[in-house]
């Protein structure tokens, strides 16, 4: 799997193994990224929020190509992966979790990719 940052015309590198989402979610790359050439069976995370803040509620949807149906699940978690918040799937919805969630344990976030293809996702705070 390769990632970039930003819309897909800025092609620009993002991590090869990323440990934290402001890694994959950055203001220089609008807030997007792309997983491109994934195989089933892949996944990213869990993975810190590293220094992501919101001051109510953060989501995350994929937001262009992707695999068709049931062919991505990601959403928000603990360490060990057990979901946090609403989880998204494919381009139906987004995950998301709000500030009282966070305050409860530390959060982490994870996508499982259940069929080869490229993937974008963009977050935002709310």
């Amino acid at each position: 799997m390769r990632i970039t940052l930003g819309n897909i015309d800025k092609s620009i590198a993002g991590p090869t193994s990323p440990t934290a989402l402001d890694q994959l979610i950055t203001t220089q790359g609008d807030n997007k990224f792309t997983c491109h050439d994934v195989q089933a069976g892949e996944h990213i995370g869990p993975i810190t929020l590293g220094s992501i803040g919101f001051q109510h509620s953060y989501g995350i949807r994929q937001t262009q190509k992707g695999g068709g149906a049931g062919s991505v699940t990601f959403g928000f978690c603990d360490a060990k992966g057990n979901a946090i918040g609403t989880q998204g799937k494919d381009q139906d919805g987004m995950c998301q979790v709000t500030k009282a969630q966070e305050g409860s344990t530390p959060l982490f976030w994870q996508a499982k990719f259940l069929k080869a293809g490229s993937y974008t996702f963009q977050g935002g705070a709310g």
